[in-house]
């Protein structure tokens, strides 16, 4: 098949980014994921894997820890999600051939998206037939495309990124990781994870399995209670970071939180059996790229994109724009989703805000602005608000009403991050009929 037939293909599958309500437990099965893998003949079981879960920050850490492996010298596959503007970013190969000087440098062509996508087919529909009830989903056939792409490559470690929770997220069919790491935890899909922080941590800690060494963040009694037990059920060791973070660390990202990533990161490194020089770590950080993430999209006024989607983040971006930047005004351009914590979100971002902008994403889970609009009137009947349909419109009214020394902040979804960075670097976005349906 060509490449629109690939993707008309893998867009067939049941897409749950796109989907505001449905079951966790009866949507996500593992076994499902296991039956291809194993048709595939168990790609994931030849790899050297880092599994990293967590609320915020798990990106930036596998992104850190690749770039680490990279200057160390290896071949390092990395897997994340989701995606900005192309599907394809989220299955990475990096190595000393890899474009630097590319936001995604690295990742899958469309020819081996066409050529594994034909040979997995006939294994799919096995397994469609075998669950014909419970059909496999998108992330479920890209994460086993992701695994066989690695196997075939003979990369060195596969740094690979929980989609969503952890005990039943298609990464979590890695048997023996080397290395677990748990970034910090807070409330996120309570409807799906559980209402209680306790019940998420333990659903993200479910990666911990026997004979890895386990890596957490600085985490609330609660999150850390459950790590602990599982660590203890499994033996396995559990390395904390300290709350302190290291100064002598150096990171091309903005953003103090930043500094305990790489903490993260330079941990898991130096729990795997085989030895990385402080040169290479330091590399490593120095060329590090992760777009939309707290990313200066432009000056006079400041454009700043994060796709902070929960308070935990949200109070971490507030936080850091007022140590980074000098304004006058800060604009708000904001959307959401609608499994999200829109009033709290709000609530901490209204703080720092002189007038907001209120838009959606193409994304069918975006709430109508309408919806946010209410929300943010509620809480501050003064501040100025201003409603738009799309991205595009909103920053158009943003420059608009920005000077050159005021700050434009565009968060609340990465959904809606991505339809900005578009709209603000048209070529350095791929064409839509490219993009998979996020």
């Amino acid at each position: 098949m060509d490449y629109r037939e690939a993707l008309k293909y893998l867009n067939s599958f049941i897409d749950y980014e796109r989907i505001e309500k449905y079951s966790y437990e009866g949507s996500f099965k593992l076994d499902r994921v296991k039956k291809l893998l194993n048709l595939l003949g168990n790609p994931h079981r030849s790899l050297r894997c880092i599994h990293v879960a967590g609320t915020k920050g798990k990106g930036s850490v596998c992104v850190m820890t690749a770039y680490i492996l990279k200057e160390a010298g290896f071949k390092v596959g990395l897997y994340t999600s989701p995606h900005l503007h192309d599907f394809r970013e989220r299955i990475r190969i990096l190595n000393s051939n890899s474009d630097d000087n590319l936001e995604f440098g690295g990742m899958i062509t469309k020819e081996n998206i066409c050529r594994l996508t034909d040979t997995m087919k006939p294994s799919i529909e096995k397994v469609q037939k075998e669950f014909e009830a419970e059909p496999l989903t998108f992330f479920e056939v890209y994460t086993a495309v992701m695994f066989l792409y690695f196997k075939q490559k003979k990369i060195d470690y596969a740094v690979i990124e929980v989609g969503l929770g952890g005990r039943l997220d298609a990464t979590n069919a890695i048997e023996n990781p080397l290395v677990c790491c748990i970034t910090p935890i807070s409330l996120e899909h309570t409807d799906k994870l559980g209402v209680n922080i306790a019940n998420i941590a333990r659903e993200k800690s479910m990666i911990i399995k026997k004979g890895c060494k386990v890596v957490s963040a600085p985490q609330r009694e609660e999150v850390l209670n459950q790590i602990q037990k599982l660590c203890q059920k499994n033996s396995v060791e559990l390395f904390l970071i300290g709350k302190d973070k290291d100064s002598n660390l150096k990171v091309n990202l903005l953003g103090e939180h930043q500094l305990m990533n790489a903490a993260c990161a330079v941990k898991t490194i130096k729990c795997l059996p085989v030895e990385v020089r402080k040169e290479a770590i330091q590399r490593g950080l120095n060329q590090v790229r992760w777009p939309g993430r707290f990313e200066v999209l432009g000056e006079k006024p400041y454009t700043v994109v994060d796709g902070a989607q929960n308070t935990a983040s949200a109070a971490v971006l507030a936080e850091q724009v007022g140590k980074l930047f000098s304004f006058d005004r800060l604009v708000l351009v904001v959307g959401f989703c609608k499994d999200k914590d829109i009033e709290g979100i709000c609530e901490i971002l209204l703080a720092i805000s002189n007038e907001i902008i209120v838009t959606k994403s193409q994304n069918p889970r975006a709430v109508e602005p309408k919806e946010i609009f209410q929300i943010i009137r509620n809480k501050n009947s003064n501040i100025p608000l201003t409603l738009t349909d799309n991205a595009r419109q909103a920053m158009k009214i943003a420059y608009q009403k920005a000077s050159g020394n005021d700050l434009i902040l565009i968060t609340g979804s990465l959904f809606v991050v991505a339809e900005t960075r578009k709209k603000l670097h048209p070529k350095e976005s791929l064409d839509e009929t490219e993009v998979l349906s996020r």
